[in-house]
């Protein structure tokens, strides 16, 4: 619910010019998310079209519009409150990273679990439940979080000179890494499904037939579209690498792909009949990336993040790609 800018004015417009515009980008990205969607649980996982177009669907477009009410009304309160005109309402939708996720992650491997147990429309409704029932957790945790982001925001180390000599330039160069990394991955991952299979020694293609063969297989898709795929094409862009929070998302997708990857490469040995989500094998992640991440900013605010006394150190400040 955009406005014009004007500290002076104190009447709250419904709607300025540019609004149309972002009324039909926000809702093509919903669609086209809604699309890949149905295209995952679809053809990927077998969910009854049916349950997917007539309760999915309408169920999500209702939770986006309530969400979407409820902050254009928290944008109506901030401006009356402050006396202000150019307060914008936070869109809400859906995006690509978190729909692809929770497709493969969470509804996929829940439908195959319990299309085992109970009829394919059953299971299909109960995987749906599954996954609303994750996204109440997600909102619980950020709300529980917030009480604490103040303390966690001091206990971190801020950014210090970073935030001056850190530019444009040395964000893309990251993400040149990120991007040749990804592809990198792809390539030592195929090679060893290559070589295996050319070799055709039983002792070594069993350790994929067990990857390829129930809800493992979904696994094995779910790392080739988001452990290359999504990230390969997401991290092209020359915009995307220039950004810091572009950055982030794409970092932060490659950590959880990676996860994943550690995961399919672990639990098949245990669990050869398929995907057996714990909550250990979260609080695993949780333990041992919470311990990194304190030792490293116990490390951070202890030493200077620039080395000042480098020789080099302008010239680097000066890096630009070609």
């Amino acid at each position: 619910m955009a406005t014009s800018p004007g500290p002076s004015a104190t009447r709250y417009r419904w709607a300025a010019a540019g609004d149309v515009n972002a009324f039909f980008g926000l809702m093509l990205d919903n669609v086209m998310n809604l699309v890949i969607l149905a295209g995952i649980l679809i053809f990927v996982f077998g969910f009854p079209e049916d349950l997917v177009y007539r309760r999915m669907f309408p169920g999500t477009a209702l939770g986006v519009m309530f969400g979407d009410l409820v902050y254009t009304w928290m944008a109506f309160r901030l401006a009356k409150k402050e006396g202000r005109s150019d307060v914008t309402a936070m869109p809400l939708g859906l995006d690509a990273p978190s729909t692809i996720g929770m497709a493969f992650t969470v509804l996929g491997p829940a439908y195959l679990a319990a299309k085992a147990r109970m009829p394919e429309h059953e299971a299909a409704i109960s995987a749906w439940q599954v996954g609303m029932a994750c996204m109440i957790l997600i909102g619980l945790f950020k709300v529980g979080m917030s009480f604490v982001g103040g303390a966690i925001q001091r206990t971190m180390p801020g950014a210090g000179l970073l935030d001056t000599v850190i530019t444009a330039e040395h964000l893309h160069d990251v993400g040149k890494f990120l991007f040749a990394f990804t592809a990198f991955w792809a390539y030592i991952a195929f090679s060893q499904f290559f070589l295996m299979w050319y070799a055709n020694l039983p002792e070594e293609t069993i350790w994929y037939k067990a990857r390829l063969e129930g809800s493992w297989k979904a696994i094995s898709i779910l790392l080739m579209a988001g452990h290359f795929g999504v990230p390969f094409f997401y991290l092209m862009g020359r915009a995307v690498k220039r950004r810091g929070w572009t950055l982030a998302v794409g970092g932060a997708w490659l950590l959880a792909m990676h996860f994943v990857d550690l995961y399919w490469q672990v639990m098949p040995t245990l669990h050869p009949d398929g995907v057996r989500p714990a909550v250990l094998d979260l609080a695993a992640f949780v333990a041992i990336g919470g311990c990194f991440v304190a030792a490293a900013s116990w490390l951070m605010r202890r030493q200077a993040l620039v080395p000042l006394g480098d020789p080099r150190l302008a010239e680097s400040l000066a890096f630009e790609n070609a």
